[in-house]
């Protein structure tokens, strides 16, 4: 992996699906029972992350427990109109999400990350987090701390 790459670690809940987004859901009948429904993500926070990777030319990798059903990922993305997201890859599942980040830094060297999440009780890359808020998801002013820690290194 190229040293000058950038990453987006991206959890979903709380960032791009929010309980507003998940009630609605419901409220229309389209939570399928047992299933994620890609319907549950919020286009705006969608097309506020396509902002961030189309200004820092970053890749995406999911951090989000989404990870064990990547084809949600890519049918939610799709719904929301985004066909080709430049996801990479997924985090491993370990003890913590900062100790699944750094494990995949350990294989995939970069410098310049940034990790956006809703949660920040385990993650102790603290200088690289964007912690959004669970009830409002991905705001405009989150992506410009994403955008700006991208363009820093």
């Amino acid at each position: 992996m190229d040293d000058k790459q950038k990453i987006i670690f991206l959890d979903i809940d709380g960032v791009l699906n929010t309980p507003k987004n998940m009630m609605d859901a419901i409220e229309k009948g389209i939570f399928p029972k047992g299933n994620i429904p890609m319907q549950t993500v919020s286009k705006d926070c969608v097309r506020r992350l396509r902002n961030i990777v189309e200004i820092t030319d970053a890749k995406i990798v999911i951090s989000s427990t989404w990870r064990m059903t990547m084809n949600a990922v890519w049918r939610a993305f799709a719904w929301c109109g985004w066909d080709n997201p430049p996801i990479i890859g997924k985090t491993g599942v370990g003890n913590s999400r900062g100790m699944e980040i750094e494990d995949w830094l350990k294989k995939h060297p970069v410098k310049n990350f940034v990790i956006i999440d809703d949660d920040d009780s385990d993650i102790h890359q603290k200088e690289h987090l964007v912690q959004t808020q669970n009830e409002i998801g991905l705001t405009d002013e989150d992506c410009q701390l994403a955008i700006n820690i991208l363009q820093s290194a």
